[in-house]
């Protein structure tokens, strides 16, 4: 598989829900960069069980309503990128969120390395700082 190809059976595992598949494609040492927003998922995760963690944390606090890949192409010989839409809400207020999405991805031996998604951060922050405030009252 090319580069862009890896990329495309990764999503594709995620959109049928076999995680293990999609994890298959990634490195033991890869790194993932998410957003700073503070949930369980946030930050970076370094290696593949660091990274199975961060998705279990999603889950736990969310539920993804929609991604919708809009492109993905490779940007040089390591790296492809893919644009995305992506909605979710938060389960325990029902609040929601979306944003355009950026993901950068460094391919090397046929595996995902590291991960960056850009989206809306501030969007996010301020969305999940109103989940918290909820929970709290």
């Amino acid at each position: 598989m090319n580069h862009v190809e890896i990329i495309k059976q990764y999503r594709e595992y995620f959109k049928q829900k076999n995680i293990q598949g999609a994890l298959e494609l990634v490195s033991d040492d890869a790194i993932w960069h998410t957003d700073n927003a503070g949930g369980g998922w946030s930050g970076t995760h370094e290696g593949k069980e660091a990274i199975l963690q961060h998705l279990k944390n999603i889950g736990k606090e969310c539920q993804l309503t929609s991604w919708e890949t809009r492109s993905i192409f490779p940007y040089n010989e390591k790296q492809v990128i893919e644009t995305a839409y992506l909605k979710f809400k938060f389960l325990a207020t029902g609040e929601e969120y979306e944003s355009d999405a950026v993901c950068f991805f460094n391919i090397e031996e046929g595996k995902i390395t590291r991960y960056k998604i850009y989206e809306d951060e501030q969007k996010l922050i301020d969305c999940y700082q109103r989940v918290l405030s909820a929970q709290k009252s």
